[in-house]
């Protein structure tokens, strides 16, 4: 119908959360140590939750967040957000791979001149990746 055609449909979201993911490479300084080590980013599961409609062509402010990773995956947080009231919330886990291994997440991070250490992963990535584990099993 031409009300739901007004809409941002459902796969923009992801389209504008790779987007993102892509910008945030290339500002943290990730992309060039990806494409010097010929690493295949690789999103391994997503999960989007829709709050408010966004109308095409609607102005709208994302954010995107590095919220933390483990041995082998990197979780991201994308906030989809319109006059400061949320209106989706996107969480990625993407991983790196080289001829077909997976490259720590750590290793990626040093070479591109970060030392630290990965803050404790939020609740809501914890649970998520419980319940990955069980779609795995």
């Amino acid at each position: 119908t031409e009300a739901e055609g007004s809409l941002l449909n459902n796969a923009r979201y992801f389209t504008f959360t790779e987007v993102a993911r892509m910008d945030l490479m290339l500002r943290s300084g990730i992309a060039k140590i990806v494409l010097q080590e010929k690493i295949l980013p690789l999103v391994g599961s997503q999960m989007i939750r829709y709050i408010k409609p966004i109308k095409r062509f609607q102005k709208f402010q994302m954010t995107t967040r590095l919220c933390g990773w483990d041995s082998k995956w990197y979780y991201l947080e994308h906030r989809f957000e319109r006059n400061g009231k949320l209106m989706a919330q996107a969480y990625v886990k993407v991983c790196g791979l080289k001829n077909g291994h997976t490259i720590l997440p750590e290793e990626v991070l040093s070479k591109a001149g970060f030392k630290i250490s990965s803050p404790a992963l939020p609740a809501v990535i914890q649970k998520w990746q419980e319940a990955d584990a069980l779609l795995t099993t």
